[in-house]
Parts: structure tokens; C-alpha cells; sequence
């Protein structure tokens, strides 16, 4: 059989095929015959010619041994070849005409889903020259009319054309929003989706609802509300090695220059490895500053040193959603360091360096300078003790 429609100018699936007879058949069925025949071949072969418009010549392009998803074409146009194998397979003669319809015309809808996204979305290659998208949209409906068949659709056994649209349609269901999460989401989704599953089941809606505030912006609106009775600060972290240790360090020295004394301030990690000393980075950038995490040993996140606290600090969302899932009563004094950032910083993550370097841990020590020093003129401003600064609550 030879036939078939010019590719479409934008690359993605085929989606309209037709049955034709624009070549000499002998030519391309006599060189597929020796050919199989040369190579002792057995079971289903696909064979496929180029025809040469101008000459009319056929020329040979590739065997795939494999039914296409193309076969229903055949089908429709009397060239029953899965019938066939299959009453090969069971000692059957199969009785094949040798002739075929001319002028089938076949669609497949979830083809053309394939190209209407291609188009909306301009993700599916380069466009040749002088193709217009207006022209493919208006082509589009007119080849639903009803001398186009559909290739899988029929009326004995719809499950297969159903099944194989629902199939696509949730394929582009879910490019469109992993879409939209790339562009609300930095740098994509793949990281916060293992961040996400990586969390027990109570943190993640939590994990969730921070992580689109943050994507949306409506996160920045709140402010913190510090209680004037504060008398003790707990800094929490992924390991216990790199943010809170330094957080712990800087309001010990901030509230040393400021000579405020009877204020606890410690540091742990929801993961901790205890005795682990703080990573190399931070030993090294602390030391540049002037506050050495030299002695410093990581210690893991107890229930007793949340009971004990009255605020608690966590660096990002992921750390923050597992201290709500796990210490539900104590939600009311957990909250983000960030709250205490300047301008855009504001409610965000201060992002774990670890597997960054210097000057990725540089600019994290900065921030929590920055944000330390908020929260110690909060807490404790000039000349006073205890004032209590806030307005509206953070609500997580």
C-alpha cells in the first residue's frame, strides 16, 4: 500500500493518513518481498518507501517489525494484516485480495490534540517558512467531517479509542500544569516535588500551601508578631551544621553588644547527626566574620527543647512544615527567620547551603545577620527591655 499525507510543518505525531495509489506497486512490493526473503525474516514487517512525486519513483526508508499504531489505516481500507498474522499463527490460510481502498481517509484525534498543543503552546520545534497557525487551527475542525474516519473509533468496541484519548488528554493535562508550575516555581518543579514527598503525610499540605504563597507573592503582606515576654530562642535547621548553628551564634553576640543577659538561645536539626561539627563551609566563612562555629556540635531537635522555648525559628518552608506536623501544639511560637528579612526576603526561604559554596554560604550568613538583628531590635530595642513590636500575625 502506498500513500500517506505530507508531514506536517511543525514536528510531533502524524494525525491524518490516506490511502492512495500515486505509484507503481510492484516496484515497492517486489523489493520488500526479496528483501524480507534475503533476510529470512519472520512475523509482522512494516516496510516503508518515499515516493518521489516527480518521477514516481519509490524509495526504500526503513523495516520497523512492529505494528504501528497506523495499522488501523489498513484496516479501514480492507487490509486486515493483525487478522492475517494472526490465522498465520494458527495454521490458517489467510485470504488477502491484494487490493485496497483508494481514497480512505483516516484521523486520529489524540494526534491532533498533540498538534493543537504543539501550536498554543509553540513548544514542538521549528516552523517551516510560510506555515500559518491560522491556517492549522481552521484545518483542524474541517477534518472531523465525516468523510475523514476515525482510526480507532468504533461502534463494537469503543473502549480503545476512549482509552487512548483520556490517555492523551491527561498527557497534556499535565504539561500545562507542570507549565505553569515552572513558571510560578523557579527553576522548575523536580526539586520541591522530592522535598514534597520526602515529607510525612501530615507535613505536606502545610509544605504546599507555603510553597504557592511563595510562588504567588501573597506571603510577603504578613508581619511578625513577637511576644514582649521572650526569654528563650530556639533556631532550627535541616542538620544542625550550617544555618541554625550560625543563627544561634549571631543573637548570642547581637544581645551581648546590646547587654541584654538572661535570654537562652540554642540551635538544633530536625535530622541532626549529633557530635557532627559544623560543615567545612561554615567553618570557614564563620571564621571570616569574626563568630567561629569551631566548637560547635550538632545536636537533634528533642520535644523538651521545644517545650522549653518560647520562639522557634526554622530557615525554609520544608523546615517549618515539619515542626507544625510534628509539634501541632506548639505552632503558635514556630515562624519563619525570614519574617524578620528587609524587602522582598521578607517570608522566604533562606536557603540551605550545603551543597553550595563559599559564596552561596556568604550571602546565607548574611541574611541571617540581617534578620537576627531584626528580630534582636524587635524583641529588645534601644533603651528598653521587652518591647513587643508586630502588628498582623503570620499565619502558616
Amino acid at each position: 500500500m502506498c500513500g500517506g499525507i505530507p508531514a506536517p510543518p511543525i514536528e510531533g505525531n502524524s494525525r491524518h493518513r490516506g490511502s492512495r495509489s500515486d505509484c507503481d506497486r510492484r516496484d515497492p512490493r517486489s523489493r520488500a518481498g526479496g528483501l524480507l526473503r534475503a533476510l529470512e525474516w519472520e512475523g509482522p514487517a512494516m516496510v516503508e518507501f518515499r515516493v518521489d512525486r516527480e518521477t514516481g519513483s519509490c524509495f526504500f526508508m526503513e523495516v520497523n517489525g512492529r505494528y504501528w499504531g497506523t495499522s488501523s489505516l489498513p484496516i479501514l481500507a480492507g487490509v486486515d494484516f493483525p487478522l492475517y498474522h494472526w490465522q498465520i499463527l494458527h495454521g490458517e490460510q489467510p485470504h488477502v485480495s491484494g487490493e485496497y481502498a483508494i481514497g480512505m481517509r483516516w484521523r486520529w484525534t489524540p494526534g491532533y490534540l498533540d498538534r493543537l498543543y504543539s501550536i498554543m503552546a509553540r513548544s514542538s520545534g521549528k516552523i517551516v517558512r510560510h506555515t500559518s497557525r491560522i491556517r492549522e487551527l481552521v484545518q483542524i475542525p474541517i477534518d472531523f467531517l465525516p468523510p475523514i474516519r476515525e482510526a480507532l473509533w468504533s461502534w463494537s468496541d469503543p473502549e480503545p479509542f476512549f482509552s487512548e484519548l483520556a490517555a492523551s488528554i491527561f498527557e497534556h493535562l499535565t504539561a500545562a500544569v507542570n507549565w505553569l508550575l515552572r513558571k510560578l516555581t523557579r527553576g522548575g518543579t523536580s526539586r520541591y516535588a522530592k522535598i514534597y514527598l520526602r515529607l510525612r503525610p501530615e507535613a505536606r499540605s502545610t509544605y504546599a500551601r507555603l510553597r504557592t504563597a511563595d510562588a504567588l507573592g501573597t506571603n510577603r503582606k504578613y508581619s511578625q508578631a513577637i511576644p514582649g515576654s521572650m526569654r528563650s530562642a530556639l533556631f532550627v535547621c535541616y542538620g544542625n551544621i550550617m544555618r541554625s548553628p550560625m543563627a544561634e551564634a549571631m543573637l548570642k553576640r547581637v544581645l551581648a553588644e546590646q547587654g541584654v543577659n538572661g535570654v537562652g538561645v540554642q540551635s538544633a536539626g530536625l535530622h541532626a547527626l549529633a557530635g557532627r561539627e559544623a560543615h567545612p563551609l561554615a567553618l570557614k566563612v564563620s571564621r571570616e566574620i569574626g563568630i567561629p562555629l569551631d566548637n560547635h556540635r550538632a545536636q537533634l531537635l528533642t520535644p523538651e527543647m521545644v517545650a522549653s522555648s518560647d520562639l522557634i525559628f526554622a530557615m525554609d518552608f520544608e523546615n517549618l512544615a515539619e515542626l507544625c506536623a510534628v509539634y501541632p501544639d506548639a505552632k503558635n511560637k514556630i515562624h519563619m527567620l525570614s519574617a524578620f528579612a528587609e524587602g522582598k526576603q521578607r517570608n522566604r526561604e533562606i536557603a540551605d547551603p550545603y551543597y553550595g559554596d563559599e559564596k552561596t554560604t556568604r550571602q546565607c550568613y548574611a541574611m541571617l545577620m540581617q534578620c537576627v538583628r531584626n528580630l534582636a531590635q524587635s524583641v529588645f530595642p534601644a533603651h528598653e527591655t521587652a518591647s513587643a513590636v508586630g502588628s498582623t500575625p503570620v499565619h502558616y
